[in-house]
């Protein structure tokens, strides 16, 4: 049985993960007019590479979002992986509920452990993650990340495959 436009927005407004610079540090924006209006609510805009983008966590993101009626396109055409199996079919409403319920343990466990890692105050879980990247380290320097670090990259691994997938991998890496 597929969803209710209703569920997708109800399960999404409760999660905000992909708001909230849990998965994403930046979020492209298609539309010149976007950017202005955007730009205008004081949202962190800037061009990289001719694109357009803005910054997460999000300003209009608070524990719920200030402009979900209104969010730009990026916004409000993206569906991360347990709302597209939702949509689509393929998991049931009391499964999806479920994976965000897990995801949200898991992003509590990843913040309870950053206190003890002071270089990650203030930041978000996609810059750190982004930071424990070590396959651009020579090994030495991967072999002393994955001592002090240990707790943290599998829980942050765990929370991105379970959100985004393989396909959330891919696009990081092109976002680089």
């Amino acid at each position: 049985m597929k969803s209710t436009p209703e569920q997708l927005s109800e399960l999404c407004l409760a999660c905000g993960m992909c708001c909230d610079g849990t998965l994403f540090g930046k979020a492209h924006i298609k539309d010149a007019d976007e950017f202005d209006r955007l730009k205008a609510l004081g949202m962190s805009t800037f061009y990289e590479d001719a694109n357009a983008s803005f910054t997460q966590p999000c300003p209009q993101y608070n524990g719920s979002c200030k402009m979900y009626r209104t969010a730009p396109s990026v916004c409000s055409n993206y569906y991360c992986l347990p709302l597209r199996k939702l949509k689509r079919g393929a998991a049931s409403l009391a499964e999806t509920e479920k994976t965000i319920r897990q995801a949200g343990s898991l992003k509590r466990q990843f913040l309870d452990t950053c206190p003890k890692t002071p270089e990650f105050s203030g930041k978000s879980i996609f810059e750190i993650k982004q930071y424990l990247n070590m396959k651009e380290r020579p090994l030495p320097e991967q072999i002393q990340m994955r001592k002090e670090h240990a707790q943290l990259y599998p829980l942050g691994l765990k929370l991105q495959l379970l959100l985004i997938g393989d396909e959330g991998k891919k696009k990081e890496m092109a976002n680089k």
